[in-house]
């Protein structure tokens, strides 16, 4: 793995920080704010149309693009387990061969990792996600990309800091914990009513 660098201004748009609280705890509160009049992303925000498989919070639009890990290991638990490094991401029409070569560049020399699925989160808005252990590959990848596309901070720039997270559905919990994961490529993927669409894959490096 590799650490982002640049700016504290530039790094401050990238969000990691308090986890939500353990499913069934009666202090759900994460303060994470949410945009007045905002209207759920379904496809990235969880959801009965995408039965949880969201980054956990609101955007204001109902088409998202963005960057996540697959987490194939989570497929019992939601209809396109991921976890988000970065999202919104530009428009559909933006995403060019040439853009698609640059992110395929950059995510090239990352190594493999795994990762465990470790504890079961609430967060203020509802949705309930799996918690990654580690965590801090996932929030270098948010900061290098924060910091490669100041145009789009994670999730708009709306939170101090961003959480890993697996969304999943609130009917699907699993029963047991960890669940081992292991991470091998990023996909870039775009979200639209009842649609998710996978526009490209970036495999880490090599084993």
């Amino acid at each position: 793995m590799y650490a982002a660098r640049g700016t504290a201004g530039q790094l401050a748009r990238a969000s990691v920080g308090r986890h939500g609280e353990p499913l069934g705890s009666a202090a759900n509160d994460l303060h994470r704010p949410k945009p007045a009049g905002a209207e759920q992303n379904r496809g990235f925000d969880g959801g009965p149309d995408h039965g949880g498989a969201g980054v956990g919070v609101s955007v204001t639009t109902l088409e998202i693009t963005g960057l996540v890990v697959p987490v194939p290991e989570a497929a019992a638990f939601a209809a396109h387990p991921h976890i988000t490094l970065l999202a919104p991401f530009r428009p559909r029409r933006l995403l060019d061969a040439k853009l698609q070569h640059e992110l395929a560049a950059l995510f090239a020399p990352v190594a493999p990792f795994d990762f465990r699925l470790v504890d079961i989160h609430v967060f203020p808005d509802g949705h309930v996600y799996l918690a990654p252990e580690p965590a801090e590959p996932f929030r270098e990848l948010t900061n290098v990309l924060a910091v490669r596309y100041p145009d789009t901070p994670p999730y708009e720039g709306l939170f101090d800091d961003v959480i890993p997270h697996c969304t999943i559905d609130t009917e699907r919990v699993p029963a047991r914990l960890p669940i081992p994961a292991h991470a091998r490529e990023v996909h870039l993927v775009h979200s639209y009513a009842d649609e998710w669409d996978v526009v490209a894959r970036f495999p880490f490096a090599a084993a």
